[in-house]
């Protein structure tokens, strides 16, 4: 029960500062269909999981652990080559560059890219705030994945003859999501309370 309590509040500081943004989109008069809206549901359920799978940082754990500025890596493939982890981050952010255009319409393969890039940099950077490593070859793979899936897009939009009416600012939401995180996340904090210590 108490593990189930924690990931609860853990997708919930994603999810509802993203639920949020949503409802003030509708009230400022962005349309959309039910499959948009669906698709954009989809979109919320994804940066949360990302956002828990990558372990990102938060301003509480940052205040309370320091930023470490020794596990940035900026020299491109110049560690240990790790196929396995190039493969799982271009396997991250490839329904990122799938959602993107379907929610965006007109997106480009150049905004499209642009924009993984920026989800995976606040990524990336959030990590300093928790000691865990800053590789810039996350955010090569990362971005890589974006163009991936964004090609998977095309490919399949082009198969099913469809083509995206509908503009929710998928990058906005986005970036209310995860910033939502960075600054309501307290792990350690509620971590103690649930369990005890």
């Amino acid at each position: 029960m108490k593990e189930w309590l924690f990931e609860l509040y853990q997708y919930g500081t994603v999810i509802i500062p993203g639920g949020l943004a949503l409802i003030y989109l509708k009230r400022k008069g962005v349309r959309a269909g039910n499959l948009t809206w669906c698709l954009t549901a989809a979109f919320v359920l994804y940066i949360a999981a990302v956002a828990d799978v990558t372990g990102m940082g938060s301003l509480m754990s940052g205040l309370r652990l320091g930023i470490d500025y020794g596990t940035i890596n900026l020299i491109p493939f110049s560690q240990e080559i790790d196929v396995t982890g190039y493969l799982l981050n271009i396997n991250m952010l490839a329904p990122f560059g799938f959602l993107y255009p379907t929610l965006k319409r007109g997106a480009r393969l150049a905004e499209t890219m642009a924009c993984g890039f920026g989800v995976s940099l606040f990524i990336e950077i959030s990590q300093l705030f928790c000691w865990r490593s800053t590789d810039v070859d996350d955010l090569i793979c990362n971005t890589l994945g974006a163009v991936v899936g964004y090609l998977l897009f095309k490919a399949a939009s082009g198969v099913l003859k469809w083509t995206p009416r509908d503009d929710v600012k998928p990058m906005a939401l986005a970036l209310i999501m995860l910033v939502g995180r960075f600054l309501i996340y307290d792990g350690m904090g509620v971590a103690g309370l649930i369990y005890g210590f």
